[in-house]
């Protein structure tokens, strides 16, 4: 009991700190915090933040990385909720709104070299690293998609993997070129014009199968389970894929 009761105490530390360096990144950026600053604004001694992380870029590469698990549990909630969400135009949008309404998520997508410095290419606490892996996950939600009918077959995978990383990129990118005008669109009128652009380019016409679809949902699902695993710093290592 004293053991499970320090361990809760030191994740909570843990948490609270992570929310204070998130706080100050989103603020004033990497290069203008220190771990002492952390501390201050977390109410713990410097030396308690160092008992967690060595270093600087150790304690915020685990924020970006609990950051993207969650945005990603949102993903899974919602699929959960409603197993249509596995579909990619739906997937993409949910994405997309979940990062944007997110500040430091939104930095981390729109590569703002301004908030996150040289975070945006290190592989500190194996940012750049699980995050390479969870994008792995994700080409295997895309080829479930194929094989279920769910996306289009008639072009090649690389070429829509392209299509799919293009397209949502620039949706991401363009908010910081836009005219203003089109800077003002709610966020859900975007989401849903990326939906439209990824369902008209990339999956079948017509409605999906409801068979396809449930027999794909629950292994869609888990994948994207598995990639909320791979970037949660405190995660154990996920069981073996479920195969059928």
């Amino acid at each position: 009991m004293g053991q499970d009761r320090g361990q809760s105490e030191q994740a909570l530390r843990e948490d609270r700190i992570l929310d204070a360096a998130g706080e100050l990144l989103v603020r004033f950026g990497y290069k203008r915090i220190t771990v002492e600053d952390i501390a201050n604004r977390a109410d713990v001694g410097k030396g308690t933040v160092y008992l967690h992380w060595k270093t600087k870029d150790e304690l915020l590469a685990e924020l970006l990385l609990r950051e993207v698990a969650e945005v990603t549990g949102e993903l899974v909630a919602s699929m959960q909720a409603d197993p249509a969400g596995v579909l990619l135009h739906r997937m993409t949008a949910a994405s997309f709104l979940a990062i944007m309404q997110r500040p430091l998520a939104r930095a981390l997508y729109t590569r703002d070299l301004d908030t996150l410095g040289k975070l945006a290419t290190t592989d500190a606490a194996g940012l750049a690293t699980r995050r390479q892996r969870a994008d792995g996950y994700f080409d295997d939600y895309l080829d479930l998609l194929r094989t279920h009918g769910l996306l289009r077959t008639d072009i090649d995978r690389q070429s829509l993997t392209y299509s799919l990383r293009a397209v949502g990129a620039g949706f991401f990118i363009s908010e910081q070129v836009l005219p203003p005008q089109l800077r003002e669109m709610s966020l859900q009128r975007k989401a849903a014009s990326l939906a439209e652009v990824i369902r008209l380019a990339l999956e079948p016409a017509g409605e999906p199968d409801p068979d396809h679809l449930r027999a794909a949902a629950p292994h869609a699902i888990e994948l994207f389970d598995r990639m909320r695993l791979e970037c949660d710093p405190g995660a154990r290592t996920p069981a073996p894929l479920r195969r059928e």
